[in-house]
């Protein structure tokens, strides 16, 4: 799981690629449902928490049945690919107490970028200028921080950096496949061609500025300096 800026779309399809893990439609969809409450600015989840946070005996969404697992699109796998971005971050404690062995993978991206997309899209969206980058940077370092105070047992949560997949894929894929106990697989040859936009968007000292402000500590804890 991850931001839709963070490059999670490329862990997905690495995850894909190996024979013992399938996708299976149904969970996305079960994902969706529950990460679908109505915010004023979906892109800006983190100023309405209330809304989306869920605690581990929330009654909010509850699960009569888990067979919604099935239509697998490799019917002998032995682990279910589902990923959801943006809100589901604020569910991790309630996903799992219903969901103990599931696994949970983190792709970080540099902040600076993600503050650069999400005003972007915002702007682009709902036009809005108030303090706008002020508020994409914090957006972004306030899920991580809901994510490390909601995180689960560190044996089943992973934080990648996109930036060091691009790196060093053979690496990153052999770490993200002891994780979750599966054989390792060559990463696939489509990541290079990521390479190109790991590098920073085009930033003014002022933008920089202004995001560093919003985003420091976190900035720092993943060191995007």
């Amino acid at each position: 799981m991850g931001c839709r800026h963070c490059g999670i779309e490329l862990l997905t399809a690495l995850l894909r690629e190996h024979d013992a893990i399938a996708w299976c439609a149904e969970s996305e969809r079960f994902l969706t449902h529950i990460n679908s409450p109505q915010i004023k600015i979906p892109q800006f989840w983190t100023e309405q928490e209330a809304l989306v946070r869920f605690s581990a005996e929330d009654k909010r969404h509850p699960i009569e049945s888990k067979t919604w697992i099935h239509s697998l699109d490799k019917p002998d796998a032995r682990a279910v690919l589902a990923y959801s971005t943006d809100n589901l971050i604020a569910k991790i404690p309630w996903l799992q107490q219903h969901f103990p062995n599931a696994y949970f993978i983190l792709m970080v991206r540099n902040g600076y970028t993600c503050a650069l997309k999400y005003r972007d899209e915002v702007l682009k969206e709902y036009a809005l200028h108030p303090l706008l980058l002020h508020r994409a940077a914090r957006q972004w370092a306030r899920s991580l921080l809901i994510l490390q105070e909601n995180a689960p047992d560190s044996a089943h949560l992973l934080t990648l950096r996109y930036e060091d997949l691009i790196a060093d894929p053979t690496g990153v894929t052999n770490k993200l496949f002891d994780f979750i106990a599966l054989p390792a697989i060559a990463p696939p040859a489509h990541i290079a061609a990521h390479q190109e936009s790991t590098r920073l968007a085009s930033i003014s000292a002022e933008q920089k500025a202004v995001i560093k402000n919003a985003a420091g500590d976190m900035l720092g804890f993943y060191g995007y300096t």
